[in-house]
């Protein structure tokens, strides 16, 4: 593989950074090679909508993600700090992805009479508005960290910080439960929701009772559209056949990233810092949340002190992701 890089000098923490496993590094001035991606055929989900930076990594590599993309089981939507991104179920519902969040489709597949999704929240938040009830052979699941949240059909929401789990419902209930307690799970009524702290010191799986939403809690904008009902022509459109059979041909994703410890973190990953409070007298690299997930998918966690080095120490380094 033949690859060649640029630095860039100073802590500009710009950027589309985002994760891609394989890179050749070109001049500049050479134009990019495109990407031949293959869709899947049959019954997929579908990108309806897509705002701001978002990206889809499919096995090794990672393109900008479009509207009326048809997505498959283990795929990552990653959102930018200004990325949304709206995914339909055809027949059943949508799912909306929020800024800086990051959603994997571990597993998507439907038969004549079921349709099976799991999903997983790295990062951030999803609301899912289901239009059409599950059978008793079908599912819908969503986990973040080691909780699970299942349903048949309602409108609700998930969402990942570093402290803890969120989950809200909207509509008809929710199973609340945790991995190692799948047979300790709570139902969580329309209008509840309820905080899961993660790494929960307590030792036990119960989950604890749910509280009522606040008014500004059902109003936020994000709540409001996550949970609005999709057109029927639109959850219902065959159009995305043509999209799910096709060959989509993308341009290789430019990503930016800090070297540190011999691995390659997305800036977008990260935040700047000033002053003493975490012992560090100079501007650094400290992560968003609590963690980093690396170029190789190793998950890094914040060291504290000056992170992941200083600003003007530390350059940053642009790749293009190719096959």
């Amino acid at each position: 593989m033949k690859y060649s890089h640029l630095v860039l000098t100073g802590g500009i923490l710009l950027g589309l950074g985002l994760i891609g496993l394989f890179f050749t590094r070109s001049d500049a001035q050479k134009p990019a090679d495109a990407i031949q991606i293959s869709a899947p055929n049959g019954y997929a989900p579908y990108i309806r909508r897509v705002s701001g930076t978002v990206f889809v990594k499919r096995g090794k590599i990672l393109f900008q993600a479009t509207s009326t993309l048809a997505l498959q089981s283990g795929d990552v939507i990653e959102n930018g700090p200004n990325g949304k991104t709206d995914v339909i179920w055809p027949e059943y519902g949508h799912a909306l992805i929020g800024p800086s969040s990051i959603l994997e489709i571990s597993d998507t597949r439907k038969d004549s009479s079921r349709l099976l999704v799991d999903l997983k929240v790295h990062t951030g938040r999803v609301w899912t508005r289901l239009q059409k009830t599950l059978g008793a052979d079908s599912h819908y699941t969503i986990q973040a960290s080691n909780v699970i949240a299942t349903v048949r059909g309602t409108s609700f929401g998930v969402s990942l910080t570093p402290a803890l789990v969120n989950i809200a419902v909207l509509e008809s209930t929710v199973g609340v439960s945790r991995i190692e307690g799948r047979d300790m799970e709570r139902q969580i009524n329309v209008g509840r929701t309820i905080d899961l702290p993660i790494g929960d010191a307590s030792g036990t799986s119960a989950i604890p009772a749910a509280r009522g939403m606040r008014p500004q809690e059902m109003q936020d904008p994000f709540v409001m559209e996550g949970g609005r009902e999709i057109p029927a022509e639109e959850l219902h459109s065959t159009n995305i056949a043509q999209t799910a059979d096709a060959l989509f041909m993308v341009p290789p994703a430019t990503v930016r990233v800090i070297e540190y410890q011999g691995r390659q973190i997305p800036v977008e990953q990260l935040q700047t810092m000033h002053g003493h409070a975490e012992g560090c007298a100079v501007e650094h690299f400290h992560a968003m949340n609590t963690s980093v997930l690396a170029i190789d998918e190793t998950i890094m966690e914040d060291a504290g002190n000056c992170g992941f080095g200083t600003v003007s120490e530390t350059p940053i380094v642009v790749y293009e992701v190719r096959q």
